[in-house]
């Protein structure tokens, strides 16, 4: 039989390879995901620095890998919430997280 109705539960195999981002682990992410579970209070963001750790971690693209997984991550559970890159300040790249009205 070609079409036949299965439990889920039971019978439904699991995805051969799961990855997680290396982003994941980097403290910059873990100290954001922390901030954002608790809450943000009104004209309240984020600006979260790249440290240079993370840079030699992860390489040049840290700033767009950590937008791009805090983003994901937003978009999920907060979706009141933008993420954003604007650029370095001081040589140092920033992402920031506010509220889509105060952006």
């Amino acid at each position: 039989m070609a079409v036949e109705i299965i439990d889920v539960r039971k019978d439904l195999p699991n995805p051969s390879r799961r990855r997680r981002s290396v982003a994941m682990d980097t403290p910059e992410w873990q100290d954001a995901v922390a901030k954002i579970d608790s809450g943000l209070k009104p004209h309240e963001g984020l600006r979260i620095v790249v440290s240079p750790k993370t840079l030699a971690k992860l390489g040049r693209y840290a700033p767009r890998t950590l937008k791009i997984q805090l983003k994901r991550y937003v978009q999920e559970r907060k979706p009141g919430l933008v993420v954003f890159y604007r650029g370095s300040q001081d040589d140092v790249p920033v992402i920031w997280v506010t509220d889509k009205k105060d952006k």
